[in-house]
């Protein structure tokens, strides 16, 4: 595999893990994706304990790009609201940020 191309469709974040982890083992990847900037999404993102460990072995510091830790999660449907602690810190971090660190670390 070291140096062989491998083609990675979807420069999202499982694409740009992927293209990161290939280039570590030493091969060439080339992520392919229909535009070359981040796109604007709705909704931020919820990064659990989990993630940001796998973002961390990736290289990226969710704190560092303005990641907004949560300790507690609401569910609102209607009049009704569940609100609960979680058993760990998460973060919030917009989804064109996460993309575009991912992004530059695969390159």
């Amino acid at each position: 595999m070291p140096g062989e191309p491998r083609i990675v469709i979807g420069a999202g974040p499982a694409g740009c893990a992927l293209g990161i982890r290939l280039a570590r083992a030493g091969a060439t990847p080339l992520l392919l994706e229909r535009s070359a900037q981040p796109q604007p999404r709705l909704c931020g993102e919820f990064i659990s304990a989990e993630a940001v460990a796998a973002l961390a072995a990736l290289g990226v510091d969710v704190w560092a790009l303005g990641g907004q830790p949560t300790h507690r999660l609401r569910l609102v449907q209607g009049q009704r609201v569940i609100e609960v602690e979680l058993p760990f810190t998460a973060y919030g971090l917009s989804r064109s940020a996460l993309d575009g660190a991912l992004q530059s670390r695969a390159l």
